[in-house]
């Protein structure tokens, strides 16, 4: 975890270096959200590089993922944010709404028959998820925040292994509607 904020620090200062002046206007922050969606599979973090100008702000995130199978975090997807806050920028508390898209690849427990080579394979689930919803940045200290969403989205489930039979099926997708809650902290490196 340290490395990662490291290489976040990092990447800040070259991308400090390596921008041009319409960079200028957009503010550079390091966020890191916690959040339960609906794919049930545990709690992701998302340590983040934001840039953010007026009205509107984008997170890039690497996820990870802790449930009862995984004994630490690990590295299983990424997360792209966009937000757009639509009244006058606030200093003490600021409205947004926003939109989430989480790509993960999750090696479950379960394992199933494989009849094409006789024997036990685990299943790896593949989850594509977007949501839409709104949320708070309420200014805690100077530079730092604290960030509150929930949403409402769709989740694809791509699987390999069916329920019904425990054998492998080549392919098995579902989707279902499916809502996430978050909470974060946001540090800007400068006003």
């Amino acid at each position: 975890m340290r490395k990662l904020f490291c290489l976040l620090f990092c990447l800040q200062s070259f991308i400090g270096i390596a921008q041009n002046d319409s960079l200028n206007k957009w503010r550079k922050s390091v966020a890191v959200d916690f959040s339960i969606s609906g794919n049930n599979y545990g709690l992701n973090i998302a340590p983040g590089y934001c840039l953010e100008n007026n009205k509107n702000h984008f997170m890039l995130a690497p996820l990870l993922l802790s449930n009862d199978n995984l004994s630490r975090y690990k590295l299983t997807g990424i997360r792209i944010n966009y937000a757009f806050y639509p009244g006058t920028r606030q200093k003490v508390l600021d409205f947004y709404f926003n939109y989430d898209f989480l790509l993960q690849s999750i090696v479950s427990n379960v394992y199933f028959f494989n009849s094409n080579t006789n024997d036990l394979k685990e299943n790896v689930l593949t989850t594509f998820e977007n949501y839409i919803g709104y949320g708070f940045k309420i200014k805690i200290l100077h530079h730092l925040y604290i960030t509150h969403g929930i949403g409402i989205g769709w989740v694809i489930v791509h699987s390999k292994y069916s329920k019904e039979t425990n054998y492998f099926v080549g392919e098995d997708e579902s989707d279902r509607a499916s809502g996430i809650i978050k909470i974060g902290f946001e540090y800007y490196f400068h006003k």
